[in-house]
């Protein structure tokens, strides 16, 4: 979800994967204001496609066709990093970032499985209506007003093949794959998500917000990756 009409996802995600410079997850795209946007991006060897609401909205090429780490450098969500600043202002939530790269059909699969059915009172409008059947639906509150802190991953397994990291960020910056890439936030807010529950997303001020993941060996991507997140 972006807060402002403007170019603004070519910072969300920049990471530890390095060359000799660093490779920037995203192109420059404009988010519709103030409403929940499904966005995903894919690279696979020296293409990287960028998708909005499961829609595809951009292919580049990418000159660099490996990506590997360079030491145990941290990667960043919502920031280039924590001192160069490029901080990305508005909501982010159910970040999952695969070692592999999607098919447009598992990008549409995904988005309209983590779609809402209906907007939440007091939340932008605008989003698609519906969910497709076979599908677990969300939670609309939860019933002690607390988050929950270990959700269960109801995706189909295909969508759980390569999964690295997953952030739903209810309460914390955990990672919900089983792989421990936790994060730790700095000057993040939990805010209610697209879904009306409520510490479920974290609102980056543009100006100091960001979440950190210590290197792991599951992010040393050679020629693939996608990262998804609303």
């Amino acid at each position: 979800e972006a807060q402002n009409n403007v170019t603004s996802s070519s910072f969300v995600f920049v990471n530890t994967l390095l060359l000799s410079n660093s490779f920037w997850a995203g192109v420059i795209t404009e988010f519709a204001t103030n409403q929940w946007n499904h966005y995903s991006i894919t690279k696979n060897n020296t293409i990287v496609s960028s998708y909005l609401n499961g829609n595809l909205i951009s292919t580049e090429f990418e000159p660099y066709p490996a990506i590997k780490t360079n030491g145990n450098l941290p990667f960043f969500i919502g920031a280039a990093s924590a001192t160069e600043g490029y901080y990305f202002n508005g909501l982010l939530d159910d970040i999952f970032i695969y070692n592999r790269t999607l098919s447009a059909s598992e990008v549409i699969e995904l988005y309209n499985f983590d779609a809402p059915t209906s907007q939440p009172t007091g939340q932008p409008t605008g989003l698609p209506t519906g969910q497709p059947s076979g599908f677990p639906t969300h939670p609309t509150s939860q019933p002690t007003g607390q988050p929950s802190s270990q959700p269960t991953l109801h995706l189909p397994n295909p969508l759980k093949n390569a999964l690295v990291a997953y952030y739903p960020f209810n309460g914390n910056a955990h990672d919900h794959s089983g792989h421990g890439n936790n994060g730790v936030v700095h000057s993040v807010t939990l805010v209610t998500d697209r879904f009306g529950s409520k510490s479920s997303a974290y609102s980056f001020n543009g100006d100091t917000s960001y979440v950190e993941v210590v290197d792991g060996t599951q992010f040393d991507f050679t020629h693939s990756f996608s990262i998804v997140c609303w």
